[in-house]
């Protein structure tokens, strides 16, 4: 998966978690697409303190991931559905559901 998506979703799932500064900057940089220059304008910092936020937040999102596993559980549940509507199989569809209940 690509970094940008990656971190997407990992900002969906956990950004609670983060600093109300450090969600919004990811939101900028991530859905936004916004530079670093035009984020350090906004919120009133520096390039590289707007880098360095990123990058903390980043590995601050991975390591709830490493913890928790929302993210890879969700994808397995996806891969799941997937394979059992391409070939019919209601034991595929059934494992996929346990999936979800937990």
């Amino acid at each position: 998966m690509e970094k940008i998506g990656r971190m997407a979703l990992l900002h969906d799932i956990y950004g609670a978690l983060l600093t109300p500064k450090q969600a919004n900057a990811l939101t900028m940089f991530y859905e936004e697409d916004l530079s670093l220059g035009e984020i350090a304008e906004i919120i009133g910092v520096s390039r590289q303190a707007v880098y360095d936020m990123l990058k903390r937040s980043e590995e601050t999102l991975e390591k709830y991931e490493a913890k928790l596993g929302v993210l890879q559980k969700d994808l397995e549940t996806i891969n799941l559905l997937n394979e059992a509507m391409e070939k019919q199989d209601w034991q595929l569809v059934q494992k996929a559901k346990e999936n979800l209940k937990q």
